[in-house]
């Protein structure tokens, strides 16, 4: 992630999502890796036993996908590509972070505000690399995931 300080603006050229949604039984948030070691091993599936796949950096912020049913394990997917599953309390969803409001809303940006400061949030266009695009498709509860609900995800930032 790339962070731009320009006449006291934070401008975030990489796309990168800070809102917490609402507590249920299945759900989807974001937050950033915060461990003592500096870094979280991701398992390949929701126990303790299970192989370690690859590892997180602290301050890396991914996408966590919670359910009952999956311990305490979350599926992270993080915008280095790495995907798998991390103890949630290696989690911090911006905890004791200032929630600063929605002022302006596009397909291509948000902006946030408040008196003091300006968070501007763009999307970036997708990198359609064939070695990237494997036709492979990830498994969550048995069903191809896309959202938590089996369906596309809405285009809403909150």
């Amino acid at each position: 992630m790339e962070l731009i300080l320009n006449e006291g603006k934070l401008k975030f050229v990489i796309f990168t999502v800070f809102m917490i949604g609402p507590v249920g039984a299945s759900y989807t948030d974001f937050g950033f890796i915060q461990d003592k070691d500096g870094y979280v091993n991701v398992r390949e599936s929701s126990s303790l036993n299970s192989k370690i796949t690859s590892k997180l950096n602290n301050n890396e912020v991914v996408s966590c996908v919670m359910d009952e049913e999956a311990n305490n394990f979350c599926l992270v997917n993080a915008s280095n590509g790495v995907s798998g599953f991390v103890y949630k309390n290696r989690i911090n969803n911006f905890t004791g972070y200032t929630s600063i409001k929605l002022s302006q809303y596009s397909i291509e940006k948000v902006v946030f505000s408040d008196k003091k400061l300006i968070v501007e949030v763009y999307a970036k266009n997708t990198i359609l690399d064939p070695k990237f695009c494997k036709g492979e498709y990830k498994y969550f509860n048995g069903n191809i995931f896309f959202g938590t609900d089996g369906s596309l995800p809405e285009n809403n930032f909150l």
